[in-house]
């Protein structure tokens, strides 16, 4: 393994901490999010962890950002050894409302 690691939905919450955890072992990191600000803030902080990176902004709805993101990982990373699927939302309430 080369220590090169996509995490989906890095650009808050769950998606970052895991970014952080990965970082602070001196990975390299491919981060998506829809969030661009969200992605910069994490990819700064990764940084200051000892990672270091990338961002692009993924919706992962949307298949052709899916292959962009992975097309970018092989150009920048030369391939990933860990995919971590974390994009998503939650919704709460009654199942017969949601």
């Amino acid at each position: 393994m080369q220590n090169r690691i996509m995490i989906t939905g890095a650009g808050s919450g769950l998606g970052r901490e895991i970014a952080l955890r990965w970082a602070r072992e001196g990975w390299r990191l491919a981060l998506s999010d829809i969030n661009d600000a969200g992605l910069q803030e994490t990819l700064t902080l990764v940084r200051e962890a000892g990672g270091d990176g990338f961002v692009q902004r993924c919706d992962v709805r949307d298949y052709s950002q899916l292959t962009a993101f992975a097309q970018a990982c092989e150009e920048r990373l030369g391939g990933i050894d860990i995919i971590v699927n974390n994009a998503g939302v939650a919704s709460g309430g009654f199942f017969n409302e949601l």
